[in-house]
């Protein structure tokens, strides 16, 4: 008995100084960390972004300047950012997500919670991929998620009905527009054909065209990790930054625009698809890839890319313990040198297996089934053998990770000049919530890394499916406020004042575009405001205009006078009348009195009711009950003549 537990331990020993390749020293995620940082700036820089492994794309999700994050729709920086706070269509949307094995259709319902806040309630259900969609057309892949979605529908009983839907695509994507991307390469095992280089909003809509038994809206794709870090936002203002460590492994956080070379403007923040599983294809991780590495890659579907993906990612963690278990068979360390079939075929050990093992009560009880269902005996050695390297890959996974998310809070505190930095990471993915020790070793060695921050991470709930759900419901909001048209009309004056009296409303006006509360209205003040109406880049003699109009610095008193002579008079016909077009998108020169009424009663300020129905005493309008707006427009700036 005495000389078996001296072999066991013998082995294990042995076994240890094999699995010792996968520990990595401080020194070494410090200098992963640098050579992250480095190809982040090569992929925000111009000059370098084609070259760059770690292709920064911007998602055109902004923030002000003050940090309130912002959805807009992409195109140059100089278009209208929709604060996602105050600007969201309610109602019901209809969310996809798309980024690994598995396919997720959800039923999202956005209402007015209290406080301002918006109420999410969801219903979803899980679709498994099968093979040949992944890696056969684009046109069975997309086929097959129509099939889905009416599948969905019919369960739901709501194919009657149009939704807005939102698209959550967890792959590298070039965003052209809101409803557009263009598929850069397929990444975590999909190799379906005909996709790459196309707008995948619109092989989307062929497939649900082709079908013709529902109809879908498609309003917006996102990326899963910026669908994250928006769905935590409205939990706590401070996530700045989404992560998925899943299937695959990315992150997005809020860069800087004037380090965003690739999109106009340089006020506020962008949110930055980092698509980092890219980093390490040009070289930059070689020294750290182990024998087990190199086999993985080389049996991928994607040789010589995502290599950082393949060291953290669940589509990976168990193939490389298989891969390892295969070592220490060969070093007649484990099972008396003696594989079965099932440990010899590829993909048999499952990353769900990785979890089981190292959630073992210390009874060796899961582990013993495991390795039983893969056509082993194991002995008490084996299975504390096996643990080990279960423990061994995945730690390695959970350092890799945290020296990469370490390198984007540093860079995002260097950037801002702050001594200390206080962020919010929001996190998803099965990987990341299902292993019973990865998050715990991930934290750790993340605060290690940065010691000039104070971070928080929550867990993202239905992150993907609900953060792509919110943008769409921005973006319906958008449409409705655009009326369609792209280019947004031009603001009234800030100056404007509302109907009513200039006691307390004006003094709220007043604190309202005083951003810093200094008591001063100064250039900077302008500015943010106009940012929260939806106009950014206003031009710099606009301002100079507006601040000359005070003759001096624009105090409470000074504002007050401003404020008064508006009163007395209007903003400028064409201002009033660009103001209505966005409601008349046909240009007919009427809007419904219906559909206005419900638009004052429930956006924006929200009319009571009294004052709505004061407000149409005097509303010219037809016997179908049309609003002539343009009539309307001239009693506004004119008065009443029929009053005399």
């Amino acid at each position: 008995m005495e000389a078996t537990g001296s072999r066991a331990q013998t082995a294990l020993n042995l076994a240890e100084q094999i699995l010792a390749e996968f520990q990595l020293q401080e020194e070494d995620l410090k200098k992963v960390m640098r050579r992250m940082q480095k190809e982040m700036d090569r992929g925000l820089r111009l000059e370098t972004h084609e070259e760059a492994s770690v292709k920064m794309l911007p998602t055109y999700v902004r923030s002000t300047p003050e940090g309130s994050v912002s959805g807009v729709l992409p195109g140059s920086a100089r278009e209208t950012d929709v604060l996602l706070s105050v600007a969201a269509e309610v109602g019901d949307f209809l969310s996809l997500d798309l980024g690994g094995t598995n396919f997720r259709v959800m039923l999202v319902k956005v209402g007015e919670g209290e406080a301002g806040q918006w109420s999410v309630k969801t219903k979803h259900q899980m679709y498994s991929i099968p093979e040949d969609a992944m890696t056969g057309t684009a046109e069975m892949l997309f086929d097959y998620i129509s099939e889905c979605i009416s599948d969905f529908l019919d369960k739901h009983q709501m194919k009657h009905k149009k939704l807005p839907l939102g698209f959550t695509f967890s792959f590298p994507v070039r965003h052209e527009d809101i409803d557009k991307g263009i598929l850069l390469n397929w990444t975590k095992g999909f190799k379906a054909s005909g996709a790459e280089g196309n707008n995948i909003v619109g092989l989307l809509r062929d497939a649900i065209k082709r079908r013709g038994d529902f109809e879908m809206d498609v309003v917006a794709m996102v990326n899963d990790t910026v669908a994250t870090m928006i769905s935590c936002y409205y939990e706590d203002r401070r996530c700045e930054v989404g992560m998925i460590v899943g299937t695959g492994c990315n992150a997005c956080y809020m860069e800087e625009m004037q380090n965003v070379e690739l999109v106009e403007g340089d006020e506020g923040r962008m949110c930055v698809n980092t698509e980092w599983g890219a980093f390490g294809d040009s070289g930059e991780l070689d020294e750290f890839l182990l024998e087990y590495d190199r086999v993985v890659d080389e049996n991928s579907l994607n040789p010589g890319q995502q290599l950082y993906e393949k060291l953290i990612g669940g589509k990976y963690m168990g193939e490389l313990v298989r891969l390892v278990l295969l070592k220490l068979v060969d070093e007649n360390l484990l099972f008396h040198g003696e594989a079965s079939e099932q440990l010899r075929t590829r993909g048999a050990f499952e990353t769900r297996f990785v979890s089981q093992v190292e959630s073992d009560s210390g009874d060796r009880k899961q582990i013993y089934n495991i390795l039983s269902t893969l056509g082993l005996r194991p002995s008490a050695a084996d299975c504390d053998i096996v643990r080990r390297a279960c423990e061994s890959v995945s730690t390695r996974a959970a350092h890799m990770c945290a020296a990469g998310l370490a390198g984007v809070i540093n860079r995002m505190r260097e950037s801002r000049s702050e001594d200390v930095m206080r962020i919010t990471v929001g996190v998803d993915g099965s990987v990341y919530k299902l292993h019973p020790s990865f998050k715990e070793r991930f934290h750790a060695i993340v605060r290690r890394l940065t010691p000039s921050c104070e971070i928080t991470f929550i867990e993202s709930e239905e992150g993907s499916g609900r953060g792509a759900a919110l943008i769409s419901a921005v973006a319906c909001k958008k449409a409705c406020m655009l009326g369609q048209t792209p280019s947004p009309p031009a603001l009234p004056g800030v100056w404007a004042a509302p109907a009513g009296d200039c006691g307390p409303s004006t003094s709220q006006a007043f604190s309202c575009i005083d951003q810093n509360r200094d008591g001063i209205i100064c250039k900077s003040d302008l500015r943010e405001t106009y940012s929260q109406l939806g106009k950014v880049n206003v031009p710099e003699e606009e301002l100079d205009a507006m601040l000359q109009e005070g003759k001096g610095p624009i105090n409470f008193t000074v504002f007050l006078t401003l404020f008064g002579e508006k009163l007395n008079g209007t903003d400028p016909e064409e201002a009033i009348l660009s103001a209505f077009r966005l409601f008349d998108p046909s240009g007919k020169g009427v809007v419904n009195k219906d559909e206005f009424k419900q638009l004052l009663l429930t956006q924006a300020d929200k009319f009571s009711p009294a004052e709505v129905e004061q407000m149409f005493a005097l509303t010219p309008m037809d016997l179908a009950g049309n609003i002539d707006y343009k009539s309307l427009c001239y009693i506004i700036t004119h008065g009443d003549e029929k009053e005399e």
